[in-house]
């Protein structure tokens, strides 16, 4: 008797370590697939420095180069900290600030807005700096902006918002708690969003940079409700049953989403006072996301969370329109312009405008710089 429990124990642990064998042997062959088909994201990032007041900068005079399955690209940052050529000295200054839009994600040196409106403006005694910062929100383009004033003395500042993650709570920790949530380590950029660390999330994090299965398989399952389910149970993402980023389209917005309302319109009123005081021309450009331009992309983005019907993708806009025109702000929605167009402005993967979208953005900008400014 005890030789035949012995003997099916053996078999058991046989029979298990050649499962383990396959789904291992599956595993590797699987990840060699998708490495092939779908390589990891490449960045080198390794030039980002900290620094007491604006929370991080680049570190002068480097290159970053960036690979993803959609493309490839190579910025080159000046003495300055900047993206792009050197700052020509006895120029008038336009200074462009915001976050990955600013500073031409996605996009070479001579793709990006800023480049792009150089070659607009005419008028050789301008000059367009890109100050704009993979991970920038509000609070912190204020700080740039102070920056800027002492720095390139800007006769126009254009300062870009994007209608999604520019609105959580990172603005909250800088402007009212002076908390920085933007943490350099070893040159690489990390985010502290005040919110409490849930279980597994550094594995997640970890798998999604190494794995290519992995994060093909995260991305595909991001909009099914049922392995969303599960990661909230195992403690991947958060307890929310509809994240914040996401609320900000609702109709009726909870205390959260109109508190950080509250604090985007006290920080645009800080530009403001900032432009007057030291003569400054202040023009805000409101960037929208893939799925704000696209119908049919709002409704797999509605059907995928499960959002109610007072959900809708003009409401950002909607209620940042209405305060600028109430306090007499110059400012561009591109939405306006963009909504349901037949271009592919945007990656299909990547949430970044591409080159053509760029353009586009840049030549909206450069059409109101003329208008109200005079630029040519």
């Amino acid at each position: 008797m005890p030789k035949t429990k012995n003997k099916r124990t053996k078999e058991l642990l046989i029979n298990f370590s050649l499962l383990f064998i396959v789904l291992i042997f599956c595993f590797l062959v699987l990840e060699a697939f998708f490495r092939i088909t779908y390589p990891l994201s490449q960045t080198k990032t390794e030039n980002l420095l900290s620094d007491p007041y604006l929370c991080v900068k680049k570190a002068p005079n480097t290159k970053i180069f960036s690979q993803t399955p959609e493309y490839s690209y190579t910025v080159n940052i000046n003495s300055y900290g900047l993206r792009g050529e050197e700052v020509k000295e006895n120029k008038r200054n336009i200074v462009l600030i915001g976050d990955s839009f600013a500073v031409g994600a996605g996009a070479n040196d001579s793709q990006t807005i800023s480049y792009l409106l150089n070659d607009l403006i005419r008028d050789q005694r301008y000059q367009v700096l890109n100050l704009g910062g993979m991970g920038g929100f509000p609070a912190h383009y204020l700080r740039v902006f102070n920056w800027s004033i002492k720095t390139f003395n800007p006769q126009i500042a254009i300062v870009t918002i994007y209608t999604w993650n520019d609105f959580d709570n990172q603005n909250k920790l800088l402007y009212e708690d002076n908390i920085c949530p933007l943490i350099i380590k070893d040159g690489r950029l990390l985010k502290n969003t005040g919110q409490p660390k849930y279980l597994f999330q550094k594995l997640e994090s970890f798998l999604s940079t190494k794995s290519r299965l992995f994060f093909v398989f995260k991305t595909k399952a991001a909009r099914s409700n049922t392995l969303r389910s599960i990661a909230k149970k195992t403690g991947f993402t958060s307890q929310e049953p509809i994240p914040y980023y996401m609320r900000i389209f609702q109709e009726e917005s909870d205390q959260q989403v109109q508190e950080n309302f509250e604090i985007i319109y006290d920080i645009l009123e800080d530009f403001k006072t900032l432009s007057e005081q030291n003569n400054i021309k202040l023009l805000i450009v409101l960037i929208p996301t893939k799925f704000q331009v696209y119908p049919t992309s709002w409704q797999e983005f509605k059907e995928g969370y499960k959002l109610p019907d007072d959900y809708s993708p003009f409401k950002p806009n909607t209620l940042l329109g209405e305060h600028f025109e109430n306090n007499n702000f110059s400012y561009v929605d591109v939405l306006d312009d963009i909504y349901n167009t037949s271009q592919e402005y945007y990656y299909v993967i990547d949430e970044h405008t591409n080159p053509q979208g760029y353009n586009k953005i840049a030549q909206l900008i450069y059409q109101k710089l003329r208008e109200e400014y005079a630029i040519n």
